[in-house]
């Protein structure tokens, strides 16, 4: 970890994000050990961010080899973490069914469905889906809403209303942002590749894509969702060696860059993810706007930005005062990535509601 790090980000986010990995072996359990052993840790902060945040299985999984090596976790924490394992577990299991009538309905109108974020990973990345949990299953179909009869399109759309499904036909507000990017789509598509989920065919983005739109799901939580940072770091851990050149080449194809850039400066800054040094400029982002970008990054708090301010109660006025101010900051970060017409347009969208309904 950086010296800034070091000294300006709370010990229980340092911690959460060095156990944020999905193959944590004895090194990194003894990195922990070396680096919070006298360490003074807010363990109801720390459980509190977990759970809410869809990680508590994987922090039980991770802090129970600390406490295994004799770190001293506290076993209540463990005891609720591991609660948070048992949900997940039944959630993964309830969600099976729940997928598999999508797809079908999905075959049997003849339509390709693309798994998104969450449901993707879970498929094509994750060794163990239990370790997280999303909030839904994204979906996207490759037919627009007017290209289908009105019969097929509303019962896709209707899936929205039966469980804990996000369907979209055509293009898809978690990807483009509410329209604010302008996502490829017919290029998306010709990347992709079909895979088999019990049984039945659904489709995946290409390596790289994958990639670029895990940076576009950390901008929309203005980057520092432990889950989202925990999605892309194992995306990169799993197509080692990364192909670079096609990272650069989709976010241009999106015209998406500074996203990229700002979720890979995340990685770099506080996950200690290894990324090319010359990544700005393979990306075209400015000197002076990827400078804001690091600023930004090192100055913000994750404990205030992943929880509500109320896990603060116990810490000094001064303290509170210090992360809530770390808190506003972050709010600028994404900001620091769009265009002067996309933040115009994004203020207005604030002020007046956003214009676009998906489907």
């Amino acid at each position: 970890m950086s010296t800034h790090e070091a000294t300006h980000c709370p010990a229980e986010d340092r911690l959460i994000f060095a156990c944020l990995k999905q193959h944590f072996d004895s090194d990194d359990v003894s990195g922990v050990a070396e680096k919070f052993a006298s360490v003074p840790i807010d363990w109801d902060v720390l459980g509190r961010i977990s759970t809410e945040h869809g990680i508590g299985a994987l922090m039980y999984v991770n802090l129970g080899r600390c406490a295994d090596a004799g770190i001293a976790v506290p076993a209540s924490l463990l005891k609720q973490l591991r609660l948070a394992l048992f949900q997940s577990v039944a959630e993964h299991k309830r969600r099976e069914p729940q997928l598999r009538r999508a797809l079908e309905l999905a075959h049997r109108l003849g339509q390709d469905a693309m798994l998104l974020k969450g449901a993707a990973l879970d498929a094509v990345v994750y060794a163990h889906p239990e370790y997280v949990l999303s909030l839904d299953i994204d979906i996207l179909i490759r037919s627009r809403h007017e290209d289908l009869p009105e019969a097929d399109a509303e019962s896709l759309w209707d899936l929205n209303d039966s469980g804990p499904f996000e369907v979209s036909l055509g293009d898809h507000h978690d990807l483009d942002l509410d329209d604010l990017f302008p996502v490829d789509y017919p290029l998306l598509w010709r990347g992709a590749r079909a895979i088999d989920v019990q049984g039945l065919s659904a489709w995946v983005m290409a390596p790289a894509d994958m990639v670029v739109f895990a940076c576009m799901n950390c901008c929309r939580k203005r980057f520092f969702h432990p889950r989202n940072l925990y999605g892309l770091r194992t995306l990169l851990e799993t197509f080692k060696p990364v192909d670079w050149h096609a990272v650069c080449q989709t976010a241009h194809n999106h015209r998406c860059e500074t996203v990229v850039f700002a979720a890979l400066e995340c990685l770099r800054c506080w996950l200690g993810v290894a990324v090319p040094k010359d990544l700005r400029s393979r990306l075209g982002v400015g000197v002076l706007r990827s400078g804001l970008i690091r600023w930004l990054v090192g100055t913000m708090s994750f404990a205030t930005l992943a929880t509500r301010t109320h896990l603060l109660r116990d810490r000094t006025m001064a303290s509170q005062l210090k992360e809530r101010h770390k808190w506003q900051r972050s709010v600028l970060l994404p900001y620091a990535c769009y265009t002067w017409r996309q933040v115009m347009r994004r203020l207005s969208w604030l002020m007046t509601g956003r214009p676009k309904v998906t489907g």
